[in-house]
């Protein structure tokens, strides 16, 4: 799988070794084994470790294991319509302390 993230302007990560996008590859293997490569736009590999991606998506602010990162606008309030069958879903994304919602104040 593979996903390309811009990587412009002054929020740019490390501009001078990734260029203007960030191409991030993960494979799978049969054995269930797997490995990431961090590429430059270019195809110049920069980073094979996990640690480098980490730190692009703290950068970045993404939030890999939100299920709303994935999802276009149309199919988010689709799903948020059926606001029975999605709450724990919608808490997960919007991370509402569990603190809250016992309190009834959400």
């Amino acid at each position: 799988m593979t996903i390309h993230i811009k990587n412009q302007g002054e929020e740019a990560y490390k501009p001078h070794e990734f260029g203007s996008t960030i191409v991030i590859t993960r494979n799978w293997t049969k054995d269930g084994s797997a490995s990431w490569r961090i590429r430059s736009k270019e195809g110049k590999t920069i980073s094979t470790k996990k640690d480098e991606l980490a730190a692009i998506c703290d950068h970045m602010n993404i939030q890999v294991d939100n299920p709303m990162n994935v999802l276009t606008q149309g199919i988010m309030f689709a799903l948020i319509s059926f606001s029975l069958l999605t709450l724990p879903l919608f808490r997960r994304c919007q991370a509402i302390p569990e603190c809250f919602l016992s309190s009834g104040k959400v």
